[in-house]
């Protein structure tokens, strides 16, 4: 997703596989998958040109993150969100937008 979101353009399945291979090795077909499975659920949406899927972003990575943080939140009681919100805002610094390192004993 990060490929994808930095590019601002749909790429091809060839050009996202070789940006993430110069971090660590990847098959094409392992690339191709992943993003077949994205397009599925929505994430990516991916147009057909030529011969070639092309794939794009279909959720800001907030929209994205935002998602996660409620599906786990959903199967939560009150008291429980209340808990993880707390935590979170204690370690949240609004002036700089900084998030502190958990407690050392978390870790």
């Amino acid at each position: 997703m990060d490929v994808l979101w930095a590019s601002g353009e749909p790429r091809p399945v060839r050009d996202v596989q070789v940006e993430l291979s110069s971090k660590r090795p990847l098959a094409y077909t392992t690339v191709m998958t992943v993003l077949d499975r994205l397009a599925k659920k929505k994430v990516v949406e991916r147009v057909l040109v030529g011969r070639a899927w092309f794939y794009q972003p279909a959720v800001t990575r907030a929209d994205l993150v935002a998602e996660e943080i409620v599906s786990l939140l959903a199967s939560s009681t009150v008291a429980q969100r209340q808990a993880v919100w707390e935590c979170v805002l204690r370690r949240y610094d609004p002036e700089s937008g900084a998030i502190s390192d958990p407690p050392s004993d978390l870790n």
